[in-house]
């Protein structure tokens, strides 16, 4: 299996072949969008680094046509996982050629359990300086991107399903809007609680796009492929659930003041004299916003947060009941995820009139 000959596939029909033979047609329902080009699907499959040895999980395969690119370019095996039963016969086809080294699993990507499809010899530590020999690559269907990537972060923070094997690299797909979301950096327009959920946890790159036009039916918007690495360290060592609580306050109503943003992590009495005692202990000035934060700024602010909430357990439950409704996992399970992220709208909670008269007067620093 490690000469190239060995690691050829024999002459099948080609990806738009396969569709035509089987009748698949894509569902816009589903905003199911296929790459047929072999030199695209090749260059997705390179983004994965060299391959040889290296077992691919797979989310959303479709008709296979990057499965037949990992394998091409020398993936010891590729584990797919797919939803659509439509495909299992093209995939199928793909793994009797590839002579056993596709393994083909249908379920929701959402519930299944990755890590059960691996081999235990395949796990390495955390804080080794060598990843383990798994590559993860998906290219679903937008309406599934944000959720995905949400987990996908989530068990990041945890060390949990594909990552209980270790620090896994990632190459994934975006609506060019989403990925650049990703990366923004700080006083970026298109930062928000995603690019800092997203860069406290992993590395992320923007490798390259591909034009709309490269998909059929031709996407309506341009596609970013992106590598996500997880951190040894995360930039804050604070739980998953805990920072997006912090974030999700921060960036509801972005353009706003973060005294006014961070005071939805406390109830309404004193909401904002304590947003002053939090921002004061940081040493972060109450009239910036949160696309300006870097970093270390949000560290100071969770952790003063943090700190707030253990003498005063009773905080840390707290959520108020129109920031709740924005946080990720109710936005997942009620489909309000749909193409970018409600907080980047620029609105936000009201204050009282009495919050926002003494805001109004509050002498700047």
């Amino acid at each position: 299996m490690t000469s190239s000959a060995a690691r050829r596939l024999p002459p099948l029909p080609s990806t738009r072949d396969l569709l035509r033979l089987y009748g698949i047609r894509s569902k816009r329902s589903l905003s199911q969008n296929f790459i047929l080009d072999p030199r695209t699907l090749d260059k997705i499959a390179r983004t994965a680094g060299p391959l040889a040895g290296q077992t691919v999980v797979e989310i959303g395969p479709g008709p296979g046509g990057i499965t037949r690119a990992l394998i091409g370019n020398g993936a010891r095996q590729v584990v797919v996982i797919e939803k659509d039963a439509r495909f299992l016969s093209p995939l199928r086809l793909l793994q009797e050629a590839a002579q056993g080294r596709i393994i083909i699993n249908m379920g929701d990507v959402l519930k299944v359990n990755l890590s059960k499809f691996l081999d235990a010899e395949l796990r390495q530590p955390w804080d080794s300086p060598q990843v383990p020999d798994i590559r993860l690559v998906s290219n679903l269907p937008f309406n599934i991107t944000m959720p995905f990537l949400v987990r996908t972060i989530r068990d990041m923070a945890a060390h949990d399903n594909l990552f209980s094997y270790g620090r896994v690299p990632a190459v994934l797909t975006f609506q060019k809007e989403v990925a650049e979301r990703i990366i923004a950096q700080p006083g970026d327009r298109n930062r928000s609680r995603l690019s800092v959920l997203c860069q406290n946890f992993a590395q992320a790159r923007l490798k390259y796009t591909l034009k709309g036009g490269s998909f059929v039916p031709a996407a309506s918007v341009d596609v970013g492929v992106m590598t996500l690495l997880p951190l040894r360290q995360p930039y804050i060592d604070l739980p998953f659930n805990f920072l997006e609580k912090v974030f999700t306050s921060l960036f509801h109503g972005k353009q706003k003041t973060v005294r006014k943003t961070i005071g939805h992590l406390f109830p309404n009495q004193n909401r904002l004299e304590r947003a002053d005692i939090l921002l004061s202990t940081c040493r972060i000035h109450p009239n910036r916003t949160a696309v300006s934060l870097d970093m270390n700024d949000f560290e100071k602010i969770a952790f003063t947060y943090k700190d707030m909430c253990d003498k005063e357990p009773r905080l840390k439950k707290y959520v108020l009941p129109e920031l709740r409704e924005l946080l990720l996992d109710y936005q997942i399970e009620h489909g309000l995820f749909e193409d970018q992220d409600v907080l980047d709208s620029g609105s936000g909670f009201s204050l009282t009139q009495k919050e926002h008269d003494e805001d109004e007067n509050r002498p700047s620093l």
